[in-house]
């Protein structure tokens, strides 16, 4: 898939929103749902063993999304202080010989994103080493499945998710229903 083919794809499931859970979930929260990664919404693991079990949660709930050797879109999310620092998305462990820029944004007069895309077959804990910058909050990506039309937002302390459909949502948002928030709002 071509980055043209995928601007489309992003253009017919999600308009003009910007490939940010917090921005998919206010744009669409009829679609939308959050999983905590950790029991009682704890944030950042504090021992082994709850890191294992972050890295579980994602995998489980990306492996159900995707489902094995499905192909999805990687899109990594750089800062201008990352790209000071090293070149855009240095972090980026995978093997991604064509890793392609999508879209530059500005947020104002100093802030912007850029938006790096690769794709990639999916493989159970192929993504645990970007995981572990995301549960440290040093690293923003999402992932998209043209296929089956949802993108999974992980952030430090869980992950948004975002399906076509309201339905899709609801079914998947019971499977996962112990790994939900308490809040009213699922934050």
């Amino acid at each position: 898939m071509s980055v043209e083919e995928f601007r489309e794809h992003w253009q017919a499931l999600y308009g003009n929103v910007l490939p940010l859970g917090h921005r998919l979930r206010q744009a669409f929260p009829n679609r939308w749902f959050r999983i905590h990664t950790l029991p009682e919404s704890k944030r950042y693991p504090e021992t082994p063993a709850e890191t294992t079990e972050i890295l579980r949660r994602h995998n489980t709930i990306i492996a159900d999304l995707l489902e094995p050797d499905n192909q999805f879109a990687l899109v990594l999310i750089t800062f201008p202080t990352q790209e000071k620092l090293e070149r855009p998305g240095a972090q980026f462990s995978l093997e991604h010989p064509k890793k392609l820029e999508w879209l530059r944004t500005d947020l104002d007069d100093e802030v912007y994103l850029h938006f790096w895309i690769s794709w990639h077959t999916w493989q159970p804990g192929m993504l645990d080493d970007l995981l572990r910058h995301v549960m440290n909050d040093s690293l923003r990506f999402v992932i998209s499945s043209v296929q089956k039309k949802c993108v999974y937002a992980p952030y430090d302390g869980g992950g948004d998710v975002i399906f076509e459909l309201s339905e899709q949502r609801d079914a998947m948002k019971a499977k996962y229903s112990s790994w939900l928030s308490l809040h009213p709002e699922g934050l």
